[in-house]
Formats: C-alpha cells, sequence, structure tokens
C-alpha cells in the first residue's frame, strides 16, 4: 500500500489533543517542535497553506500531527483538505474508545481491524494498511491482537447501552471517528492504520451529563465540568476510574504505536534532530 513519493509520509491524527501528545512522545519529540507542532482543527486556515507549519522531520521521515475535533462532523469537515493537502503516504488514527466486550480490561490497547457504522458496509483495516468493503455486518470472530470497532453518533453513556451495540453488532469497542476516518482513506486510496485504547470498559458506564462539558474540539469547559462536579459527589469515584484508565490506554497506544513504526519499512523514526520541512 505504501509506493511512490508524497508530500508528508505518514499524518497523524486523534480527536483530542491528550491522545495525540503521549504518541508524539514515543516517535521520538518530548515536545512538539516548531514546524512540527500538534495543531487544532480550529487553529488551520486552508491545509496546503498550513502544510509547513503542521509537519516535521524524523530522520528521513515527514510526519504531520493533527487534532481533529470529536465525531464525523470534525473528521468531514477537515480530513478531505488534509489528505488533498498533504498528500499522505499513510493515516494513522489514535485514540481513546468505550469498550463494548467483557474481554477487554480499561487501560489496554489494540489494533483495530474492523469498522463498522449502522446501515453501512463493513471496512476491513488490513495490517499492511489496506482497506475495503466487507459484505458481513456483524463482527463474529475475536482476537486478542486485532479487534473491531463501532462508530457511532452519539457516545454511549449506559451499561444498557453498551450490551445493545455488542449484542446487535458483536462489535468489540465503540468510538466516533474510526468507520469515517477509514472511509476517506479508501475514498482516496491512502493506507490507513488505527490504535484505540479503552477509556471505559464494558462494565462502566459514564456518567450522565459528563459530555455537556466537553466541547467538539474536544477541550473541557472547566467552569461548567467543576460546577456539575460539585453538584454530583456520587460520580467522583467513577471519574477517577474513568481517568486512570484514559491515561492507561493512551499509553498503551503509544506504546503499540511505537512498537508498529520501529517494523515499518519505509517509515523511519527514533531519536535525532527534528526540523521542519522546506
Amino acid at each position: 500500500m505504501i509506493e511512490g513519493d508524497s508530500r508528508i509520509d505518514l499524518l497523524v491524527i486523534a480527536s483530542m489533543a491528550r491522545e495525540l501528545g503521549p504518541v508524539a512522545s514515543r516517535l521520538g519529540w518530548s515536545r512538539p517542535p516548531e514546524g512540527a507542532r500538534i495543531v487544532r482543527a480550529s487553529a488551520m486556515g486552508d491545509s496546503r497553506s498550513a502544510c509547513h507549519r503542521l509537519s516535521g522531520r524524523w530522520k528521513e521521515s515527514r510526519i504531520a500531527l493533527v487534532v481533529t475535533g470529536i465525531g464525523r462532523g470534525s473528521v468531514d469537515g477537515l480530513l478531505p483538505r488534509l489528505l488533498r493537502g498533504l498528500s499522505p503516504r499513510g493515516v494513522l488514527l489514535v485514540g481513546l474508545s468505550g469498550g463494548l466486550n467483557p474481554r477487554l480490561d480499561g487501560g489496554e490497547a489494540r489494533r483495530i481491524d474492523r469498522a463498522m457504522a449502522g446501515g453501512r458496509p463493513m471496512l476491513l483495516l488490513g495490517e499492511d494498511g489496506s482497506v475495503r468493503e466487507s459484505p458481513n455486518e456483524r463482527s463474529e470472530s475475536w482476537s486478542a491482537e486485532a479487534v473491531s470497532v463501532l462508530t457511532v453518533d452519539r457516545p454511549s453513556m449506559t451499561l444498557a447501552d453498551k450490551s445493545a451495540h455488542h449484542h446487535a453488532t458483536g462489535a468489540d469497542l465503540i468510538d466516533m471517528e474510526t468507520y469515517h476516518v477509514a472511509w476517506h482513506a479508501l475514498r482516496q486510496g491512502v493506507a490507513f492504520w488505527c490504535f484505540r485504547g479503552v477509556s471505559d470498559p464494558a462494565d462502566a458506564g459514564l456518567p450522565a451529563g459528563l459530555l455537556h462539558h466537553v466541547g467538539p474540539d474536544g477541550r473541557v469547559n472547566v467552569t461548567g465540568f467543576l460546577g456539575w462536579l460539585v453538584c454530583n459527589p456520587r460520580e467522583w469515584g467513577t471519574l477517577w476510574r474513568l481517568g486512570r484508565d484514559s491515561r492507561r490506554a493512551v499509553a498503551s497506544v503509544a506504546g503499540m504505536v511505537e512498537a508498529w513504526a520501529g517494523n515499518q519499512p519505509w517509515l523511519s523514526v527514533g531519536s535525532g534532530r527534528t526540523s521542519a520541512l522546506d
């Protein structure tokens, strides 16, 4: 799937900055250098003119890191421009997800090999970055190495919602972006990989009202969140576990990406001086 020359070797994206920072560190950036900083979608103009300031270099590889924001609207609004403007050889999506399969614990991470969305063909994601459609509507198999994800428009907050999604689709994880990113990669003929960590396992629901204080760009309204927390002290334990598992999951994803990148012969990563692209 990786052929020819291009402006950017790898486009790494996540819906929130906190999902992307640890990955950048594992790939060699103790902090994103000037010209290779993590950029939020809201800070971007035209992706062609933004190419220089988005991009950095690890040895001979050119890698861009972008925070897209949460959900399909953010992906559809930004990713086509990025693919046209940066012409990446491959796209890597990283981040957190909810658990649907009880076999997955909070804090774990997996490579995604199947992506589903209601009423649309399942997408099969190969280890080589290939993306292809499948006639199957359910994910029937289980693997300890790679799992399936169901992409939805709204987050599943309750245990009942999670159980219903799992039984209806057989999916192992649930998120709001993977299918849409994979679909754009398929449409543009770009290689695609995805690694997801479990922030809330199948037996853990999310507190009602929590996401009301998280914007579409992933930023938290701190004042509103603290006010909600004061009014809901019983949720403190749930939030502590969510924070713990989220931190572990992000670290697990970063470790998987580091191992994955080291096995890609077309991608040279590691320590050494990082500079902005010409």
